[in-house]
């Protein structure tokens, strides 16, 4: 991603994520451009699917809990992410800064 085509302005969720409001999240501001803690930019869209791929997996690491628990704590910082942001986009915040 082109950082000089990033508006200045972006929301931070405690750390953890971000709306990048720039000419994508105006355009379809249903699915916003992301920047999630440890895991790079993304569209909202991209996060979810990788949510439920990531649900979907769990089950072949049930006789590995060490690494189900890795794996688990993965899927939290996800789901934590995705939850921050979908709160954000629900705010008159997001909605004055899209228009």
């Amino acid at each position: 991603m082109n950082l000089e085509n990033i508006t200045k302005e972006v929301l931070i969720n405690e750390g953890k994520s971000v709306i990048i409001y720039n000419d994508d999240t105006k355009k379809n501001p249903k699915d916003p451009m992301i920047q999630v803690l440890n895991y790079g930019s993304m569209f909202l869209s991209q996060l979810q699917r990788m949510v439920i791929r990531d649900v979907k997996s769990l089950s072949k690491y049930a006789d590995k809990p060490s690494a189900l628990l890795s794996e688990m704590s993965k899927l939290q910082d996800k789901a934590e992410a995705l939850k921050d942001i979908e709160d954000e986009m629900k705010s008159s915040q997001f909605k004055k800064k899209i228009r």
